[in-house]
């Protein structure tokens, strides 16, 4: 078995021929990110981080994608955003992001091209708290800093897009997902850059808002495709069916963790095209839009959901109709 100091002399060696071979100038010294490490990370920590980062470099050297990461990466390690201390470390997250890239050479292509990115990222690991980790699993989330300049709508487009693009309804959930991991990243920057530190609940409540309407429309034109549709209904356009927001979203004041608390209203009684009732199909379209937002994928949930609020809470019928709920509010 090879020691440590033997693998590392072999990391340095064949680091040194790959930039060479692939045109790097200058070439990198292959030094430097040891020695950032050294002076950077406490003492008691260098030796387990390097064993971390040769391990990186071992693994990226193995494969021809990886060979191209490597001097990007051995550059990035000189950065000394990467070791600035905030409410927490910053650079052990870090390593545990370049052990999540592998060898995507795209993600170490836009770090090296857009240096403010790396600035970005390393104030998010230092004061993002348990959320960095949003952009430790899905790396891919570094190009929301692309559209932290852009306007609500920015936000908004994708939610509205995965409508009319998603071929089914999978794809739908994780184009809805990627939507809120993006939009998340971006209000999490806001919040730590602005002075206006209340503006993220907006945003949050903003980004429900367009979460819902989104999942609630998809949820409609499914059942309209099963049951019919509604009278005085068209296929298209959500009709007969509100989601009252009430809690921190309805009062938007949501937090990051926040839950939706709702209330699902439907209108007078009557049959579908194809002969269901009003009750059944507007249930049906609640039913299907709670398990749009809470279903489980790669990315986690879109929200979890409280429908306590609702008359009678737990016990009372999923969709009320707006008398019902009129009655209910006043007696």
């Amino acid at each position: 078995l090879q020691t440590l100091s033997e693998v590392r002399a072999g990391n340095d060696q064949r680091f040194q021929q790959l930039c060479r071979g692939m045109g790097e100038q200058p070439v990198p010294e292959v030094a430097a990110w040891r020695e950032a490490v050294r002076r950077q990370v406490p003492a008691e920590q260098v030796e387990g981080v390097l064993e971390r980062i040769d391990a990186l470099f071992a693994r990226l050297m193995t494969t021809r994608m990886g060979e191209r990461c490597v001097f990007k990466l051995g550059r990035l390690l000189t950065h000394a955003e990467l070791y600035t201390e905030g409410s927490e470390p910053g650079f052990p997250r870090w390593v545990a992001f370049f052990e999540q890239i592998g060898n995507r050479n795209a993600l170490y292509v836009l770090m090296d091209a857009h240096p403010p990115i790396v600035a970005w990222a390393a104030e998010f690991f230092r004061e993002a708290g348990r959320y960095a980790e949003l952009v430790i699993r899905h790396p891919e989330l570094l190009e929301s800093y692309f559209s932290l300049g852009d306007g609500p709508e920015a936000v908004a487009e994708p939610f509205r897009d995965a409508v009319e693009r998603a071929p089914d309804e999978e794809e739908f959930l994780l184009e809805m997902q990627r939507a809120k991991l993006h939009g998340t990243v971006r209000t999490l920057s806001h919040y730590l850059a602005s002075a206006e530190q209340d503006r993220h609940s907006s945003l949050l409540s903003a980004m429900a808002d367009e979460a819902v309407t989104a999942c609630t429309r998809y949820a409609w034109r499914l059942m309209v495709d099963r049951m019919g549709t509604p009278e005085g209904a068209s296929t298209d356009e959500v009709q007969g069916f509100s989601v009252l927001a009430m809690g921190r979203w309805g009062s938007r004041e949501m937090r990051f963790a926040s839950d939706l608390d709702l209330v699902f209203l439907c209108g007078p009684e009557g049959h579908t095209s194809k002969g269901r009732s009003h009750t059944e199909f507007y249930t049906k379209v609640a039913q299907k839009l709670t398990a749009l937002l809470t279903a489980p994928t790669q990315f986690g949930c879109l929200y979890e959901l409280d429908h306590r609020l609702r008359p009678f809470g737990n016990k009372g019928v999923l969709v009320p109709s707006l008398q019902a709920y009129r009655n209910f509010l006043e007696n």
